[in-house]
């Protein structure tokens, strides 16, 4: 059993310490370049024509809004009742699960987010703790 002083187990602090800032500024830097990535492909897409629906229904430069991209959605109801007995896209059999991906039209909105409600559905209600609603 190894034996630590004081001064060696600081010692061990500070390398393990190093370490994490390494790997900290590893991040940083992997960080800034998926950020750079993503407000690049923002900009294309802006600048296209077809972008011109999310501009319209999204908020995201209202003061609120918590910033995401690409736009997020919110899926709505089934447009049809027959799409529940659709015939599936793809399917993966394995020993441990089963998945089938099936398509199936719905409503969809862009999303808003503001942490506690958001601004597509604002009429939806947040139950606090004391079973009160708080609508925005």
């Amino acid at each position: 059993m190894e034996k630590y002083t004081s001064y060696t187990y600081y010692q061990k602090r500070v390398e393990h310490t190093n370490k994490a800032f390494i790997l900290y500024n590893k991040y940083r830097e992997l960080r800034n370049g998926f950020i750079e990535e993503e407000m690049a492909r923002k900009q294309a897409m802006m600048q296209e024509s077809s972008f011109d629906k999310v501009k319209e229904s999204w908020m995201h430069e209202h003061n609120e809004v918590i910033r995401h991209f690409p736009p997020q959605y919110l899926i709505g109801k089934h447009l049809n009742e027959d799409t529940y007995s659709l015939e599936p896209l793809a399917v993966y059999d394995d020993e441990i699960v089963n998945v089938k991906l099936c398509e199936a039209k719905c409503e969809y909105i862009y999303s808003n987010p503001t942490g506690f409600f958001n601004l597509s559905i604002a009429e939806k209600s947040f139950r606090t703790k004391n079973y009160q609603t708080v609508s925005y």
